[in-house]
């Protein structure tokens, strides 16, 4: 299957042949510098029509900078 030209624009250097994904994207980076090195991809992904979701900490940087997401809390399991 063909990258859509719309993503390949977007996102110069994507195999000409893969699997398009769903619309739904999920992030949980870890440092700051992670999350800047990642903004424009992110924003590329928002504005290409992505859903975005993220946990709370990528959820803010998100937010401080514009990107629509949504917010999932993380579950952890008590070990006891």
């Amino acid at each position: 299957m063909r990258t859509p030209s719309a993503l390949s624009k977007l996102m110069p250097g994507l195999p000409s042949y893969i699997i398009p994904p769903k619309k739904d994207i999920f992030f949980l980076i870890g440092s700051y510098r992670k999350k800047t090195e990642l903004l424009l991809s992110i924003q590329k992904l928002s504005i290409a029509g992505y859903n975005l979701f993220a946990t709370s900490g990528t959820a803010d940087f998100l937010t401080k900078h514009n990107v629509p997401r949504k917010y999932l809390e993380m579950l952890i399991e008590d070990s006891q």
